[in-house]
């Protein structure tokens, strides 16, 4: 039998046994109560937040792959290319510089057309798009050119042709043989790491070669460049090339003038002329992974007979000209 002292243990037992069952039954209720308002608040949240919210902080995501962005050498709202940016990863680039063809007869059909040129294919996005209609706007310039000039001889002279190709200069691979570019006869596929220069900004330069024949002795040969800035979208100027204060048309025109100097069959004073510093002389050149490529056209340095000139300026004597937030500002030298 139990004595007083364990009766009393039992009582106290199944009394705190009673009061925590009292407290369970009542508290159970009530959390349960406070657990699905907690529950119903966040789905209200939930119904009225996008799942995607955007904010400056947030990395933008890669696809599409061109995005307005703050960068250091742009201001917001700049476009800029990412996957044209150098990266210390391997870098895919998803677009490419194909060749296409226009050919076209006029109602004379001695009156041939023939333009090659290349075509940005693959990804998307404004300023791919703009370069694309840089070079449509150069095929119309030409080709409405042509069959104005075809119209305006006589019908018996109404024999001619217009034949253009093209070479990306800012090609690693590009070369200058014997004074000229190296035109492919069938131009290949250009990835787009093999199309872009960096110097400071990518850049696509393109060279058209256009031989013309109207009627005479002989067909000329003329010249066409685009330098295209992938991260503004526009057509790069010489001077977006140089420092605002600097006269880098005297120091270009004193280079060429030495080279050509050295040529044989250059007149004196031809070369003294066709290299004389002004914009006219200097309007068509072109960025290379060597350095600056100009280009004299067919009786502006020398006689027919010596065709079109060209003169590879390196970098490096360019240096101290360059602009440090131009096209070429790797190559500038500082503190000058």
């Amino acid at each position: 039998m139990p004595n007083n002292q364990q009766r009393y243990s039992l009582f106290i037992f199944f009394v705190f046994i009673l009061i925590a069952g009292c407290s369970r039954r009542l508290y159970l209720p009530i959390a349960a109560k406070q657990w699905q308002s907690s529950t119903q608040n966040q789905a209200d949240q939930l119904s009225t937040t996008p799942v995607f919210v955007q904010s400056p902080s947030l990395t933008p995501p890669p696809v599409p792959p061109i995005h307005a962005t703050p960068t250091p050498t742009s201001p917001l709202g700049r476009l800029v290319l990412p996957l044209l940016k150098k990266s210390e990863n391997q870098v895919t680039f998803n677009w490419q510089l194909t060749p296409h063809s226009l050919q076209g007869k006029h109602d004379n059909p001695r009156a041939i057309l023939q333009i090659q040129y290349p075509v940005v294919s693959g990804d998307r996005n404004p300023v791919l798009e703009g370069l694309n209609q840089q070079v449509q706007d150069w095929i119309n310039l030409e080709t409405n050119h042509f069959l104005q000039l075809i119209q305006s001889l006589q019908p018996g002279l109404s024999d001619g042709f217009l034949t253009a190709t093209y070479n990306v200069t800012t090609n690693p691979t590009w070369s200058l043989i014997h004074n000229n570019p190296l035109i492919p006869t069938n131009p290949v596929v250009y990835e787009g790491n093999q199309a872009v220069f960096d110097g400071g900004k990518p850049v696509v330069s393109l060279l058209f070669l256009i031989s013309e024949y109207s009627g005479g002795a002989h067909p000329f040969d003329q010249h066409y460049a685009i330098n295209y800035d992938l991260a503004t979208g526009e057509q790069i100027t010489l001077d977006d090339l140089f420092r605002p204060d600097k006269d880098y048309l005297s120091t270009i025109a004193d280079y060429a003038s030495k080279e050509l100097h050295l040529r044989q069959d250059l007149p004196t004073d031809q070369i003294n002329s066709g290299t004389a510093p002004s914009v006219e002389n200097y309007k068509i050149w072109n960025i290379t992974p060597q350095g600056l490529l100009i280009t004299f056209e067919e009786y502006q340095v020398g006689p027919y007979s010596a065709g079109p000139q060209m003169v590879l300026i390196p970098f490096d004597a360019l240096s101290s000209l360059l602009s440090p937030v131009g096209p070429l500002s790797n190559y500038a030298k500082s503190g000058s």
